[in-house]
């Protein structure tokens, strides 16, 4: 007969799973359905756009002067990211910091103007619903707590499930016998196991985004990075008597990777900070 402590157990962290699904239900659906659409964030963003004439022979707007435009509308604003345009999506992107919030502005790629306020796309709301649930920076929190319910969720799962290993091909299989409330459990028991992985996976990168040093800290005591070698010294560049343009530096990037497409620029936030240009080696978006 068995003890009265491991049904204990078994009746706590039953009562536990079932109601983390039961609070996690709206949550969880939310993500997913969010998730699946930011999958053709892209796609929806460029249906979003409105018409536009530019061409392949259509000069686009030079970058200093868009970057002048959406500081004359921000001036407290710190523009941190610019997306340049493609002939799929002919606008500039900027993300501008101001009072420790963030806003995405948008300007047309030909004449460089700042497009009216209210026209972000519904697809970048979609993004902040996923990422922040439409909270700011708090909601990166919200999203972690979120995921260590999902991880609780799969750990009860698995110990109230696992049948043992000679017993695991047949509670790896969906039983059709029995009434409804037999299918259902058999259904659950089979659906939760074969997405497994995936669900905790999903959880864990909840985790990780939530908590990034933290996760990075702990995975460190079990796996010891790789040390890299040391690069070669680069010889000193004498300092240019005036710094460079914005436009000189997006030639040298397109210099040095040759078939490679411009796609976005990071904006240093001191004076001493790099100005970082990224580059896609295949098509805009495969970086």
């Amino acid at each position: 007969m068995p003890s009265a402590r491991p049904l204990r157990l078994r009746k706590i962290l039953s009562w536990t799973h079932l109601w983390a699904g039961i609070v996690l239900a709206i949550y969880l659906t939310l993500m997913g359905i969010t998730g699946a659409l930011l999958v053709f964030e892209d796609e929806f963003f460029a249906l979003s756009l409105p018409h536009s004439s530019a061409t392949a022979s259509s000069a686009w707007a030079a970058p200093a002067q868009v970057l002048a435009n959406a500081q004359k509308a921000v001036p407290n604003g710190h523009i941190s990211f610019v997306i340049l345009p493609t002939l799929q999506q002919p606008v500039y992107r900027l993300w501008v910091e101001e009072k420790k919030q963030s806003r995405i502005f948008t300007a047309d790629a030909v004449t460089g103007h700042i497009l009216a306020p209210g026209s972000r796309p519904w697809i970048d709301w979609v993004h902040d619903l996923h990422t922040e649930l439409l909270l700011g920076p708090g909601g990166v929190l919200c999203n972690g707590i979120g995921a260590i319910g999902l991880m609780l969720l799969i750990l009860t799962g698995i110990w109230l499930w696992w049948p043992g290993f000679a017993r695991l091909g047949r509670a790896l299989t969906l039983r059709l016998h029995g009434n409804l409330r037999s299918f259902n459990f058999s259904l659950h028991n089979v659906v939760g196991s074969w997405a497994l992985f995936f669900l905790f996976w999903w959880s864990f990168s909840g985790i990780y985004f939530a908590w990034p040093a933290q996760v990075a800290r702990l995975i460190g005591h079990f796996s010891q990075p790789v040390g890299m070698q040391a690069p070669t010294p680069l010889p000193d560049v004498p300092t240019p008597a005036t710094a460079p343009t914005v436009e000189q530096i997006l030639v040298s990037a397109q210099k040095a990777t040759p078939g490679g497409i411009l796609y976005g620029l990071s904006l240093p936030q001191f004076p001493d900070d790099n100005l970082i240009v990224y580059v896609d080696r295949k098509r805009s978006g495969d970086f």
